[in-house]
């Protein structure tokens, strides 16, 4: 090799290294960035396992106002299914309750509340298209009480309660 294509080779290798150097620092700082934002991402819902369930005032189907603090006396668990009717993860978990299928680990479907986050007439067509029973309390959040108070930003999510009235257990669903 004459000294011309000796300094252009070496100069190749040195252009290539420092290309290679700039890829892998691009990588790595768009992979710090992605975790920055994935651990800013909030939380499901403002509720925290162990603490007292937020009371919040929803209406039935039959447009009683129903406070969820008196469906939760007594000294049971209690499974809170909130769901949308425009939701077919929701759909998929109403029909499995339907089918006898406990909503949660430990208890029973007889203290299952199921609360809409919808209007009346479109979770009414949704209860009557999966085939609920009537036996189950169904309510329905008209003034985003379960959005502002307890934080539930998308549904189907589970929420246990014990017989304290705490949260003891949040189970969020995906398609």
């Amino acid at each position: 090799m004459s000294g011309l294509w000796l300094v252009s080779y070496v100069a190749l290798w040195v252009l290539f290294l420092i290309v290679s150097l700039l890829m892998i620092s691009i990588l790595y700082h768009i992979g710090v960035i992605y975790n920055r934002l994935d651990n800013r991402r909030p939380p499901p819902t403002k509720l925290i396992v162990g603490e007292q369930l937020p009371d919040i005032r929803v209406k039935n189907l039959g447009g009683a106002w129903v406070q969820i603090s008196e469906l939760l006396s007594g000294s049971r668990g209690v499974a809170i299914v909130v769901v949308s009717p425009a939701c077919s993860p929701c759909r998929k978990i109403l029909k499995a309750i339907a089918a006898g299928e406990s909503a949660s680990d430990g208890i029973p479907n007889e203290n299952t509340v199921i609360i809409s986050m919808y209007d009346a007439v479109a979770t009414t067509e949704m209860v009557n298209e999966v085939g609920l029973p009537a036996t189950y309390p169904i309510l329905v959040d008209v003034d985003n009480s379960v959005s502002n108070k307890w934080g539930v930003s998308a549904t189907p999510v589970v929420i246990e309660v014990d017989g304290e009235k705490k949260l003891s257990r949040q189970t969020f669903f995906v398609n």
